[in-house]
């Protein structure tokens, strides 16, 4: 986003950012790497708890943290990564069995 878009200064003076990252650090994109680099946490502390639990999570989110997601779960390469097409608006279903660990897919 640059920095005469209609946006940029309300996501970056949003209180939510006051401790970081400056202005002047703020990014003006966001690749798959840092994306991952954001969302994985959440999926190890968060979800993957909750599933240990036996709970059903419903996650809805943009395209790019569900490719990050599947890509470590699938344990995809970049490349294959980059072929990866999460279409808008249709669901996919992860069943996941803990014992023993199995991902099935079903799209």
């Amino acid at each position: 986003m640059e920095k005469d878009h209609a946006y940029y200064s309300n996501i970056v003076d949003d209180p939510r950012y006051a401790s970081e990252p400056s202005k002047e650090e703020f990014p003006m994109f966001e690749s798959l790497k840092l994306t991952i680099e954001r969302t994985l946490p959440y999926w190890n502390n968060v979800i993957v708890p909750q599933l240990k639990e036996g709970k059903k999570i419903l996650i809805a989110a943009h395209g790019n943290s569900l490719r990050g997601i599947v890509k470590h779960l699938d344990n995809m390469s970049d490349e294959a990564i980059m072929g990866l097409n999460l279409p808008t608006g249709i669901p996919f279903v992860t069943q996941w069995s803990l014992a023993p660990c199995s991902l099935v897919r079903v799209w």
